[in-house]
């Protein structure tokens, strides 16, 4: 198996607001896999 790399990702401050609308929106239609989303997002 190849080495796995790490990145680091600049997000912007409206890319974050709409990852939030997102999952919020998500959690009306599946609060479980809204949750999962949440936890990957920091």
């Amino acid at each position: 198996m190849a080495d796995s790399k790490r990145y680091k990702v600049i997000v912007s401050d409206r890319a974050k607001r709409m990852l939030g609308t997102h999952i919020r929106f998500m959690a009306q239609v599946n609060k479980q896999a809204a949750v999962g989303l949440s936890n990957i997002v920091p």
